[in-house]
């Protein structure tokens, strides 16, 4: 039963507003304060280099036009954070305009993270595919063939966010297999061409792992086979 209720858990949240709180308060709250409290002063120049000094520095030494234009965008990327927390996912209009320098560790983040909360739905959905071709495999009828895959355990397909990705399965044995996301050009409209080449970069298997789930790449690999020991003699040897 236990099982059971695994493999139906539904795929996580793509927007966890505690999670995207949580990011406002430590990157853009942080940057906040530090813009607050330290103003123009010496101390930023020669201070330690934690992230809201450096995220900082570079705006503070700046002509007064352009610390006020940068408090601005400011502003405007801490209302967008409370869009996200929301559940709006919709990009932030005028993003490509926004030059401070204060927000250039901040703005390329976004759409990495919502990058890695796509590929956590897709891998969550991908390990439980994989699961259920493993429970095939107990009885030996272990699907040989992609197509045998598919009519055990129906279409192979995980999510990335609205997109819906190919998986490939692949026999390696009589107790192991491969599932993969199937490579395609061009790549899905919803996923940059850099990130899909990196999702579907083959993964090498160590000798001796029974599985493995890169944390990068959508690939899981099952080799449960445990080879028998080598037999030794009454010395040892």
């Amino acid at each position: 039963p236990t099982l059971a209720r695994w493999l139906a858990e539904p795929p996580p949240p793509l927007i966890r507003p505690g999670a995207w709180r949580g990011e406002r308060v430590l990157t853009l709250g942080s940057a906040a304060y530090r813009w607050l409290d330290l103003g123009a002063s010496a101390p930023v120049l020669n201070g330690p280099d934690d992230p809201a000094v450096v995220f900082t520095r570079a705006g503070l030494i700046q002509e007064h036009a352009q610390r006020a234009r940068s408090a601005g965008e400011l502003a405007l990327m801490m209302r967008y954070d409370e869009q996200l927390e929301g559940g709006d996912l919709r990009p932030l209009p005028g993003a490509a305009e926004i030059a401070s320098p204060l927000l250039g560790h901040i703005i390329p983040a976004m759409p990495m993270i919502l990058h890695l909360a796509r590929a956590d739905q897709a891998r969550h959905v991908l390990v439980r595919l994989a699961v259920r071709l493993q429970l095939l495999g107990k009885d030996g009828h272990l699907p040989r063939t992609h197509d045998e895959a598919v009519k055990a355990v129906g279409r192979l397909i995980c999510p990335y966010g609205d997109a819906t990705l190919p998986v490939t399965y692949q026999f390696l044995a009589e107790h192991a297999f491969r599932l993969f996301l199937s490579d395609q050009d061009p790549a899905p409209a919803t996923i940059s061409a850099q990130r899909w080449k990196a999702l579907c970069a083959p993964v090498n298997a160590p000798p001796g792992r029974h599985l493995v789930v890169p944390g990068k790449v959508l690939e899981v690999v099952i080799d449960p086979h445990v080879p028998p020991e080598e037999r030794k003699g009454a010395d040892g040897f």
